[in-house]
């Protein structure tokens, strides 16, 4: 087994030990293939979470942490035989597939479970691929790269019974690979809102406007998240670029007249809750302050007071 030295933080002197190292990880990127096309038989056939066990265990092996191949980190670059170690281009895409069904496959079925009232574990991966994997990791001394997100039994950064901070994770990932998809960056924002994170929904929103500035759904979904937080300078804003867009958009028309009167739509109250729970927190943190400083000041007052008297 040669990944210890397909992933050595220095060069292989041994020619040979590279050339065996290359072997290594082509048969690894063809399993890995296959895994793929696997989860995708099992979502034609309407086996979802059989389907997401299999992405799981692609997204946790060792090789998915490498760089991509269109931007190579330096933390994570090493060589083998004095060439930089990434993802190819096949197992990047593999890699961005596989997130991207994953956060869309997690997130329906919670959704589903949700709208029956019932709790929704995310599948963790199939226990071969779990075992494989550490095997593989077993070998590599030296990595210090495995994303956090997907290791199995790791620091807690995922909990694998939230599957909406798991699907988020994804999507989060998934643009990082290509920023080029604005219906991607729509989804990661709308996810975001509907869970209540404010300051991701709007990130995302307007990284997709960045990629598309005239996208109408990017648009709608903006003003919404903007609206929900109480920017109301900036709904007036984006609400203008929707009327250019469709001056019979009456939702625009009311929010450029007056924000203030409106209510979020339904997809977007929760991070407007999480917006008001937040204020109601700095405004509580900032009462305890003066609280804590008014016995100090009163104290001072009431010597000066007596000081007088005498």
């Amino acid at each position: 087994m040669q990944w210890a030295a397909l992933n050595d933080g220095g060069r292989v002197a041994d020619p040979a030990s590279a050339a065996a190292a290359r072997v290594t990880s082509e048969a690894e990127e063809s399993r890995l293939t296959s895994s793929y096309e696997a989860a995708l038989y099992f979502i034609r056939d309407g086996n979802r979470e059989d389907a997401a066990r299999e992405l799981r265990g692609i997204l946790e092996h060792p090789m998915m942490s490498e760089a991509p191949t269109h931007r190579i980190v330096a933390s994570l670059r090493r060589e083998v035989g004095g060439t930089p170690v990434t993802l190819t281009p096949t197992m990047t895409q593999i890699k961005f597939l596989s997130l991207k069904n994953l956060g869309r496959l997690v997130a329906d079925l919670a959704d589903e479970a949700e709208a029956r009232g019932a709790t929704f574990a995310a599948p963790a991966a199939a226990d071969g691929a779990r075992e494989r994997n550490a095997l593989l990791e077993s070998h590599m001394p030296r990595r210090k790269h495995t994303p956090k997100a997907f290791r199995p039994g790791g620091d807690g950064v995922v909990d694998e019974d939230e599957p909406y901070g798991l699907s988020l994770r994804c999507y989060a990932a998934a643009v990082e690979i290509d920023g080029t998809d604005a219906g991607l960056w729509r989804t990661l924002g709308a996810l975001a809102a509907r869970r209540g994170v404010p300051h991701l929904a709007r990130h995302a929103l307007e990284m997709g406007l960045a990629v598309h500035p005239r996208n109408p759904l990017v648009l709608e979904d903006l003003a919404e998240t903007l609206l929900a937080v109480g920017d109301f300078p900036a709904v007036r804003h984006v609400a203008s670029l929707i009327s250019a867009l469709d001056p019979r958009h009456a939702r625009a028309e009311r929010m450029k007249r007056a924000p203030e009167t409106l209510e979020p739509a339904e997809a977007f109250r929760a991070i407007a809750k999480r917006a008001r729970r937040d204020a109601a927190d700095d405004d509580a943190e900032r009462t305890g302050l003066l609280a804590r400083e008014e016995p100090a000041g009163g104290g001072r007052g009431r010597g000066r007071g007596r000081g007088r008297g005498r």
